[in-house]
């Protein structure tokens, strides 16, 4: 058993978790939910020591074991899939980390939706698959607590699926599995306990996700302009692999909102870099008659200053709209993921940019902070901006004026 009490973390001058007490079961589900930058991820990393001895802050309170010990036999993953990969290949990164032989490693793969990637480079993955790989590598480990830290935020609904039950197999075998996320519906039939942060905590019972539903007050934009740019796609394959997009083309215009779906791997990644790029070649024609800015799955990649305030260059009337404006001269780097991405987003919104390009806007965001940031986007496409969005969540499909299927049909 793990025991937390009135613990509390300061990082900088923001107090993210405020006098927490809990105790964690030696074994089960125990799934950690509540709003972006409310110290869910905090509360992890203060478990198994990262935070003060990597991050720094002001930790106070008691926990038990030390998070020595906890570190000891815990295995994290971070909702940053790219932090949690540490070889140049798939087959090296799952055996290196378990006791998993080659043919058991295809197994778990095919499982995944990963068959035929064993020989792949990692640096070649999709978020969605390098998830994959760390939740697997995590999974298949010989550690008795798990912590997963947004585990399905990149992943389709088939692939959540066989998240879940694997998950469940795990903890049936008698380890603890401590689950951050958003996708509390996923998890209902699993989880032994829920538990939600802000600050503080509160215990709640499965039935409480039953009180949590959808906005339905997200509209489309009301009308879409002139064409501002055009994508043809005959052929696009990476050196060695089976073609990733085929005969792909479509039209962008001033006020478009364009939903790129499809399953993890199917190439939405892949084809907003290619328009980002405005890639040429004898079977790829990318035209674009106004200025286009992207906004990768990974949000640090994208800044070009240190605190969210210089991001968004003062307006402060954008930060009030994604819910940032209290962290507005708080650095960057100290953020949350989920609070990072609103800052990206808000940045790429008001800097001038006519066509956006948005790599799974709403992961790591709660539902609240989802309907903003999808009312924002619709506000600005209704003024003339263009935005091409990558995502598996269903509720940018209920803003968008055209849909691309890749694996599939196209709308």
């Amino acid at each position: 058993m793990i025991n937390v009490k009135d613990l509390s973390v300061i990082l900088g001058e923001r107090s993210v978790l405020e006098g927490v007490s809990i105790e964690l079961p030696e074994s089960g589900i125990v799934v950690i939910y509540g709003p972006s930058g409310g110290g869910k991820t905090t509360l992890l990393r203060t478990l198994i020591g990262v935070i003060p001895e990597v991050i720094k802050g002001d930790v106070h309170g008691r926990i038990f074991p030390s998070p020595k010990d906890i570190r000891s036999k815990c295995v994290y993953v971070p909702q940053e899939p790219w932090f949690s990969v540490a070889t140049p290949y798939v087959w090296s990164e799952v055996s290196s980390f378990t006791n998993l032989s080659i043919s058991e490693v295809k197994h778990v793969l095919q499982r995944f939706g990963l068959e035929g990637k064993l020989y792949r480079t990692t640096h070649t993955l999709s978020a969605g698959e390098l998830h994959r790989i760390g939740l697997i590598t995590a999974m298949a480990s010989s550690y008795n607590y798990l912590f997963l830290d947004e585990p399905s935020s990149y992943l389709d609904r088939e692939n959540a699926l066989a998240l879940a039950e694997y998950v469940k197999e795990i903890s049936d075998s008698g380890k603890l599995v401590i689950i951050v996320d958003h996708n509390l519906g996923l998890w209902k039939k699993y989880a032994d306990s829920f538990i939600r942060i802000n600050r503080r905590v509160i215990y709640t019972e499965p039935s409480y996700v039953d009180d949590i539903v959808e906005d339905n007050s997200l509209r489309r934009p009301e009308t879409v302009g002139e064409i501002v740019g055009r994508v043809l796609i005959k052929e696009f394959r990476y050196p060695g692999e089976r073609p990733v997009i085929k005969d792909l083309s479509f039209t962008i215009c001033a006020g478009d909102i364009i939903h790129i779906k499809g399953p993890s791997g199917s190439g939405k990644t892949t084809l907003l870099r290619l328009i980002a790029r405005k890639a040429r070649s004898s079977k790829i024609h990318i035209e674009l008659h106004r200025s286009v800015c992207y906004v990768p799955d990974n949000p640090l990649l994208y800044f070009s200053e240190p605190t969210p305030l210089k991001e968004v260059l003062g307006r402060i009337d954008i930060m009030k709209e994604f819910g940032i404006d209290h962290i507005k001269n708080v650095p960057i780097m100290r953020t949350s993921s989920g609070e990072r991405r609103r800052i990206a987003i808000a940045s790429a919104i008001i800097r001038g940019h006519d066509i956006i390009l948005l790599d799974e806007p709403t992961v790591g965001l709660d539902l609240e902070n989802k309907i903003k940031v999808l009312k924002t986007v619709v506000k600005a496409a209704n003024i003339g901006k263009a935005f091409i969005i990558a995502s598996h969540d269903p509720l940018v499909e209920t803003i968008a004026t055209k849909t691309i299927t890749l694996g599939g049909s196209n709308g």
